[in-house]
């Protein structure tokens, strides 16, 4: 749970969308450094944007959602194969796969256009704190715990995925508290106002 949150955002930030999409200038209405392009030139910058959505949404898929799989598909193929053969399982098992695939595809493009279109625009000091201060403490908690619950417990899938999601709702709402703490409040500094006597005793006092 933890590692897909870390890798969500890190994708992100990694198509240069928003909230972090801060290669483009902040007084600008439309967009940013393509406006300055047109025709197919501007048009290249945004099939370029989407290619790489689709590559990091394909990868997150199989990374964390399994892939290819679907509940019930092998059940399903030895269902038509015993009604229809081998090769009939193979072309449903296959188109069954596919759509699957591109369906998990789908359902990321729609969370990444979402985001888009909920999250304004980090500040650079926003975005250097959270990474440093959340996101890579939160990297390392996950990179030491998970070895240790493999293992602690090598031979139970379920109890691993159990322990691991607690773990990651728990971290990530910790780390949410610490983000939501109250800073400590600069001091002011005050002009202190002196007459020209005052100013020529204290200058004539360090001389």
């Amino acid at each position: 749970m933890l590692g897909f949150v870390l890798f969500m955002i890190g994708a992100t930030a990694e198509l240069v969308r928003a909230p972090f999409d801060l290669v483009e200038a902040e007084q600008e209405l439309t967009s940013g450094y393509n406006t300055e392009y047109g025709s197919m030139k501007f048009a290249l910058f945004f099939m370029s944007e989407y290619m790489k959505m689709i590559a990091m949404s394909a990868i997150a898929t199989t990374l964390f959602l399994g892939g290819w799989r679907f509940p019930g598909l092998e059940m399903l193929g030895n269902g038509v194969a015993e009604l229809a053969g081998p090769w009939a399982a193979m072309v449903v098992v296959g188109i069954i796969s596919l759509l699957s695939f591109l369906g998990k595809i789908a359902l990321f493009l729609f969370v990444f256009v979402w985001l888009r279109a909920s999250w304004p625009r980090m500040r650079y000091d926003q975005l250097m704190e959270f990474g440093w201060k959340s996101l890579l403490p939160l990297a390392i908690v996950n990179l030491t715990v998970i070895p240790v619950v493999l293992v602690l417990v090598p031979d139970n899938r379920w109890l691993q995925a159990i322990i691991l999601f607690v773990f990651g709702i728990s971290s990530l709402l910790i780390a949410s508290r610490v983000g939501n703490l109250p800073k400590p409040k600069m001091r002011k500094a005050q002009l202190v106002q002196t007459t020209r006597t005052e100013h020529q005793q204290q200058t004539g006092s360090i001389g």
